[in-house]
């Protein structure tokens, strides 16, 4: 049985990834990066390891360049929260587009690592994002 305190943390997670999605399809930069730690490592498919918001940023001012917007959608399948740590595995749905174009829709999984903070906020401290290889 879960404790009270289990239960709040996992509704305050949940919540936390349900901005990081808002954050990303809005293209909300500041409010993305204020749900990560100052040290993120970001690990996607087919990418160099990024880690820490400033290079985060710069990452996508790239893709902005390159008139790349994408739109996310994500299923929890497993959330677990372990004192001040918790990790969540789930499934992603990436939506890309570039200026001219078609739509390119990619499956895959992702598990992140948060970190609970002095302040009782939950933030992201890693994320990994594989792809199942699938490209629509």
């Amino acid at each position: 049985m879960k404790t009270p305190d289990v239960v709040t943390d996992e509704t305050a997670i949940q919540h936390l990834l349900s901005k990081v999605v808002e954050a990303l399809n809005e293209g909300d930069m500041e409010k993305l990066l204020s749900l990560h730690t100052d040290d993120v490592i970001l690990m996607e498919n087919n990418m160099p390891l990024v880690q820490g918001k400033e290079r985060i940023k710069q990452m996508f001012a790239g893709f902005e360049k390159a008139s790349l917007v994408q739109k996310i959608t994500f299923e929890t399948r497993e959330l677990e929260v372990n004192g001040n740590w918790s990790f969540v595995r789930g499934a992603v749905t990436i939506s890309k587009t570039e200026t001219g174009k078609k739509v390119e829709q990619a499956t895959g999984k992702f598990i992140c690592l948060l970190k609970k903070q002095a302040n009782g906020q939950w933030l992201r401290t890693h994320v990994i994002v594989n792809s199942d290889g699938s490209v629509q």
